[in-house]
């Protein structure tokens, strides 16, 4: 789970600046095991975006990130998917619960939203603004144009992207304007 959790993260990362000069990105990360070890990231967004445009890995080039064989899983047309999200009302889309896990997918308020809950008392939550989502779909071949992401997060002031609270971590990515993330 703290893969996926840390996977996750960095895509925010990626995906979670804004054009604004006034607007920060904050990631905190608290591990429980270990009560000497934090990170701390405040960046302004536009370091980001500079950041993210000028970039050379494989698949972030030119502030464009390359999804290749990630556009679509085994047949399922990711595009389709957030076509038909972006066009639902309003609505849970997923209810999943067990006797050791919740998961919900629903869009709300013009987020959609991911919420996971464990037994252990593990907790995510991802909220996705549909503005992201736009941008996803107008999309086209395999490129995401991450500096229109940047701007669509841009709106964003003290809403969390993700948090997570487990026995083990507490990770918490968030925009807003203030330098110091207080």
């Amino acid at each position: 789970m703290k893969r996926a959790i840390m996977t996750l993260g960095i895509l925010v990362l990626v995906t979670s600046a804004a054009v604004a000069q006034d607007r920060w990105l904050h990631i905190r990360v608290q591990e429980d095991d270990m009560a000497d070890y934090a990170v701390s990231i405040n960046m302004p967004l536009a370091a980001v975006e500079a950041f993210l445009s000028h970039s050379e890995l494989d698949e972030l080039r030119d502030g464009k990130l390359h999804l290749g064989d990630h556009a679509e899983f085994d047949g399922v047309d990711l595009h389709e998917i957030l076509l038909a999200l972006r066009d639902a009302p309003d609505s849970e889309f997923i209810t999943i619960r067990s006797r050791d896990d919740s998961v919900r997918v629903a869009k709300e308020s013009g987020y959609l939203l991911v919420h996971v809950d464990d037994r252990r008392g593990d907790r995510v939550r991802v909220r996705i603004p549909m503005e992201v989502v736009d941008v996803l779909i107008d999309t086209e071949g395999e490129e995401v144009d991450v500096v229109r992401l940047l701007d669509a997060l841009a709106v964003l002031d003290g809403t969390d992207l993700i948090s997570v609270d487990s026995d083990e971590s507490r990770i918490r990515i968030w925009i807003d304007s203030s330098h110091s993330g207080e």
